[in-house]
């Protein structure tokens, strides 16, 4: 199986689930502009980490990881930066956002949920 050959199988859910609040005004996502998808130069398979024949193929892929890729335009990027902040400062509670007291960690839970620039770029 090829690194790409995963795409089809990340699904985002069609329903968003109660008690998630769809952003009212986010930017729009468009492939053709907001993507710059490169394949990445090096990837590693599992069996070059040791893994048998047997454990690559319960596993259903033989990748292990790659060197970094490119997947956004720049602007691409900052719409995603836009959406990120637009969710960070929308925040509802319930633990939809948590902060880790030792860390700068923080993350917003239910995104793909929240945003339909995010539900497109994962569906596409």
């Amino acid at each position: 199986m090829k690194p790409f050959d995963l795409m089809p199988y990340l699904k985002v859910p069609s329903e968003i689930p109660e008690g998630y609040i769809p952003l009212a005004e986010e930017p729009t996502f468009n492939p053709s502009r907001d993507l710059q998808l490169t394949k990445p130069t090096r990837s590693w398979q599992l069996s070059e980490l040791g893994y048998t024949g047997n454990e690559v193929s319960e596993a259903g892929c033989s990748l292990a990881f790659t060197e970094p890729f490119q997947v956004l335009s720049e602007e691409g990027a900052a719409r995603l930066l836009e959406v990120v902040r637009l969710l960070r400062s929308n925040a509802q509670g319930g633990g939809l956002e948590r902060s880790e007291s030792k860390s700068r960690l923080i993350y917003v839970a239910g995104g793909v949920y929240r945003s339909r620039f995010l539900r497109d770029l994962c569906s596409i």
